[in-house]
C-alpha cells in the first residue's frame, strides 16, 4: 500500500508530505493531506495525530485467518529517536541532510496467541480479537498517541525514501 492512499487522517504541526519529486503543498498545513497528489507520497510526517489505511485482506472461502503482519491496535513502538546522522540510501537529492533521513523497519503480527512487535510480545490481544475473519478489510492506523511517552511524532517513508526500498505490506497468513 502506498503510503500516499490512506483514507483518514488527522495529523498537527509539525506535518508535511512530500513526493520523490517536491514537496506536496505546503509543510506545516494539514490541507497538504488532502491534496490529491498524495497518491505520490514517498515521506509524511508529523507530529501528532494520525493516518488510516483500509487494506484489502483477501479472504479465502471456509479458512480462517491465523495470522495478520502489520499495524493494527495491538502494541505500541517506541522509537530510540530520529535518525539523521547519515545520508538515506533512497532519499532524492534535494531532500535536505537536516531533515529525517531513514527510519526503523518495524512488524506487528498478530497471531491467536497474541500480538508481537518484531518478535516481541507486546499485548494479549489475538486475531480472533480484531473480528477481521468476517470482513473483506481491516483499518490499519499509524499514528502518534496523546498519551505517549516520547511525543516527538512520526515519519513514514515509502518505497523512495529511507533505507528500505518498499510501501506498507501487511501479510495474511490463513488457517490450513
Amino acid at each position: 500500500m502506498p503510503i500516499g492512499l490512506f483514507f483518514d487522517y488527522e495529523v498537527h504541526p509539525t506535518c508535511g508530505i512530500a513526493s520523490e519529486t517536491g514537496m506536496i503543498g505546503f509543510e506545516d498545513s494539514a490541507d497538504a493531506f488532502a491534496d490529491p497528489r498524495r497518491s505520490s507520497a514517498q515521506i509524511l510526517w508529523f507530529g501528532t495525530g494520525f493516518v488510516e489505511y483500509r487494506m484489502p485482506i483477501g479472504h479465502q472461502a471456509g479458512r480462517a485467518i491465523a495470522s495478520l503482519a502489520v499495524s493494527v491496535e495491538v502494541g505500541t513502538f517506541t522509537s530510540p529517536g530520529d535518525p539523521g546522522d547519515r545520508p538515506s540510501h533512497l532519499n532524492p537529492s534535494w531532500w535536505p541532510g537536516s531533515r529525517s533521513q531513514y527510519g526503523f523497519l518495524k512488524q506487528w503480527r498478530c497471531t491467536p496467541e497474541g500480538s508481537y512487535v518484531d518478535g516481541v510480545r507486546v499485548s494479549d490481544i489475538t486475531v480472533e480479537d480484531l473480528g477481521v475473519n468476517s470482513q473483506g478489510t481491516v483499518t490499519v492506523r499509524f499514528g502518534v498517541k496523546e498519551s505517549a511517552r516520547n511525543r516527538g511524532g512520526m515519519n513514514l517513508f515509502g518505497r523512495r525514501f529511507g533505507n528500505h526500498p518498499q510501501d506498507i505490506r501487511m501479510t495474511v497468513e490463513f488457517a490450513a
